[in-house]
C-alpha cells in the first residue's frame, strides 16, 4: 500500500501545500493590525446594596452599545459584595466616592479616575459622556483615518518650549525621510510611508485618555513626546521623551514595525499594546483591502499565533532589566529615563530575495494545490480499496 506511486505522489504535493504555511511570513505590522496578543481596558463603576438595581443595569445596556467594536471591557462592581476586587483596590488607592467615578484600568495595570457628572446631566447622559471619552476623541479619529494607509504614523505631542517642539519635529520628519527610502528594502516590500501627526500643546487636555493610555503625564507639559503607533493602533517600544527625540531611535522603531514576524524579535516588541479605541468592521474591511488578505480570518490568524509562539525569547538586544513583561500579549510597562539611552533592538534590514517571491507565489498556490492533493488521495484510496475488493473475489472463486 504505502509502496503505490499514487500514494507517493499524494504524500509529497501534502507536504509540499504544508510546507508554504510555515514559509510564508507575516511582517509586525501586518500582525498588528490582528487582535492576537489584545487584552482590553477594563472601565469599573460602582454601585453598593443601597442603590437600586436599575443603577447596573442601565450601566450594563449602555456600555453594550456604546462600546461594540471598541478595546474596552465594562464591570459593575458592588463594593459591599465584593470589598476585596481588584477593582475596589484601585478605588482605594485614588480615594475617591465609588458613586460619583469610574475607573479605567490598562492591560498594564495602571488606572485613570473619571468623574460622572450627575449634576449637569442624569445618571444616563453621565454613562453615555463618559463611555463617549474612552472611545472618541479629535487626534484619535485622526489616527484611525492614518493607520491603515500608511506604513505607521509618528504622533508628536507638543510641549510648553516651542524651540523643544521645532527640534522634535525636524528629528521626526528626517527620520520619516530617512526610513521611507528603505521601505522597500523591508522583509516585505512597503509602498507606503510613515506620516506625522501633530498634537499641539494646548490641545493636550482634550486628549486625557489618549495620553494616559501612552504613559504621558498630562499635568506636566514641560518636553515634547513621541510615540509612534502602526497596526491596529499599536504602541512600538516606549515613548520618547525629550532629548530621547532622535533620529536613530525613531529609525529604529519603525525598522522593527516592517520586520518578519520570524526574525527572532522578542513577541513584547511585535504585539504593542494597543490605545483605547474602536475598530468596527468598516476598519477591518480596509485593512484587508489594504493587505490583500483578512488577519481576522481563522486560518491566518491560527497561522500567525503558530509563529509567534515558537521560541518565547528573541535575537535582538534584550529589553531593559525593571521591565514587566508578557510575552504572550505583548504588553509591557516600560520605563523610560528623559536622558537615557534607550535600548531598542537592532535588526539588519531584510533585503528582498527570491525567497519572498517565491512564498508569495507559494501563499496564492496553496488553496490549489490543497485541493488537487486532497483529490489524489482520495482517488488513491479508492484505488487500493478497489484492489483489495478484487483480489479477495480472485481468492474466493
Amino acid at each position: 500500500m504505502k509502496n503505490t506511486p499514487l500514494f507517493t505522489l499524494a504524500v509529497f504535493i501534502q507536504l509540499f501545500t504544508i510546507a508554504p504555511a510555515y514559509a510564508c511570513r507575516y511582517t509586525v505590522r501586518e500582525i498588528g493590525f490582528s487582535e492576537l496578543g489584545a487584552e482590553p481596558y477594563q472601565l469599573y463603576f460602582y454601585t453598593n446594596n443601597a442603590q437600586p438595581a436599575e443603577r447596573m443595569t442601565t450601566i450594563q445596556n449602555i456600555s453594550s452599545a456604546a462600546l461594540t467594536d471598541a478595546n474596552i471591557s465594562v464591570k459593575v462592581i458592588n463594593v459591599d459584595e465584593r470589598p476585596n476586587d481588584s477593582a475596589v483596590t484601585f478605588l482605594r488607592s485614588h480615594q475617591v466616592d465609588p458613586l460619583s467615578h469610574a475607573i479605567l484600568a490598562s492591560p498594564a495595570g495602571r488606572s485613570i479616575v473619571l468623574p460622572l457628572d450627575s449634576e449637569s446631566q442624569s445618571f444616563k447622559e453621565a454613562i453615555w459622556s463618559v463611555l463617549e471619552e474612552m472611545t472618541f476623541s479629535p487626534v484619535r479619529k485622526k489616527l484611525l483615518e492614518k493607520l491603515v494607509g500608511n506604513f505607521a504614523v509618528v504622533l508628536l505631542i507638543e510641549g510648553t518650549d516651542s524651540d523643544q517642539n521645532s527640534q522634535a519635529l525636524a528629528h521626526v520628519n528626517k527620520a520619516i525621510r530617512e526610513i521611507s527610502k528603505v521601505t522597500e528594502l523591508m522583509a516585505k516590500p512597503v509602498q507606503v510611508a510613515p506620516v506625522l501627526e501633530r498634537l499641539p500643546q494646548d490641545e493636550r487636555a482634550g486628549e486625557k485618555i489618549l495620553l494616559w493610555s501612552l504613559g504621558v503625564d498630562t499635568l506636566v507639559n514641560d518636553a515634547p513626546y513621541v510615540a509612534i503607533l502602526y497596526g491596529r493602533g499599536r504602541r512600538m517600544g516606549p515613548v520618547l521623551k525629550g532629548d530621547q527625540i532622535s533620529e536613530n531611535n525613531m529609525f529604529s522603531l519603525m525598522n522593527l514595525i516592517g520586520a518578519d514576524c520570524e526574525c527572532g524579535l522578542d513577541r513584547s516588541w511585535m504585539l504593542g499594546m494597543m490605545i483605547p479605541l474602536r475598530w468596527d468592521t468598516g476598519m477591518q474591511k480596509k485593512v484587508s483591502k489594504h493587505l490583500k488578505f483578512d488577519v481576522e480570518n481563522p486560518l491566518i490568524k491560527a497561522e500567525m499565533a503558530q509563529i509567534l509562539s515558537i521560541g518565547s525569547a528573541g535575537t535582538g538586544k534584550a529589553i531593559p532589566a525593571g521591565q514587566a513583561k508578557n510575552r504572550l500579549t505583548g504588553y509591557n510597562e516600560e520605563v523610560v529615563q528623559v536622558n537615557g539611552t534607550i535600548d531598542i533592538p537592532r535588526l539588519d534590514l531584510a533585503p528582498t530575495s527570491t525567497l519572498n517571491e517565491t512564498d508569495d507565489r507559494f501563499h496564492l498556490l496553496k488553496p490549489f494545490l490543497f485541493t488537487v492533493s486532497f483529490i489524489l488521495i482520495v482517488v488513491t484510496i479508492g484505488a487500493i480499496v478497489l484492489f483489495k475488493i478484487r483480489r479477495n473475489q480472485q481468492n474466493i472463486s
